[in-house]
């Protein structure tokens, strides 16, 4: 009974996946940033992931005197400790900027260049995930970000 049961799972992801391919493939624009009404469901039944909690982010480039605010000189590498669900680390770029950090349960970094004004999330799984914040530019060798609550 089981296997009947493993059997139809697979195939009902199967359908759904190729059914998803179809429809997107049938869009000649190439772009990714059109919803997708099966992910879009999806998403909303599992929700969105929760922010993480200032309490457990550490770093040595806080400023001293706004706790939520960065400053990077050169580099910086911030902790974020995370004993639940995946958690999400935002951060707003006051200056352009490099951030890399691992992917949640892989192997994979994750690297991705911020210019100055945007946002960024950071999505960080189970543990301890060490997140490093460069500074982009000509001759920049201090930027700033700010962490953003909730």
């Amino acid at each position: 009974m089981n296997v009947k049961i493993a059997i139809l799972v697979g195939v009902v992801l199967v359908v759904l996946f190729v059914g998803s391919v179809l429809v997107g493939a049938r869009k000649d624009d190439g772009s990714s940033t059109d919803s997708n009404g099966i992910i879009d469901r999806l998403a909303s039944v599992a929700g969105d992931p929760s922010a993480v909690a200032r309490a457990d982010v550490a770093a040595d480039c806080v400023d001293d005197d706004d706790p939520d605010l960065l400053v990077i000189t050169g580099g910086c590498t911030v902790a974020v400790r995370n004993d639940g669900d995946l958690r999400l680390l935002r951060l707003l770029a006051i200056d352009a900027l490099e951030v890399e950090a691992p992917a949640p349960e892989g192997d994979l970094e994750v690297e991705s260049e911020v210019d100055a004004g945007e946002e960024v999330s950071v999505a960080v799984g189970e543990g301890v995930t060490e997140i490093d914040i460069d500074c982009i530019g000509i001759g920049l060798t201090e930027c700033r970000a700010r962490l953003v609550a909730g």
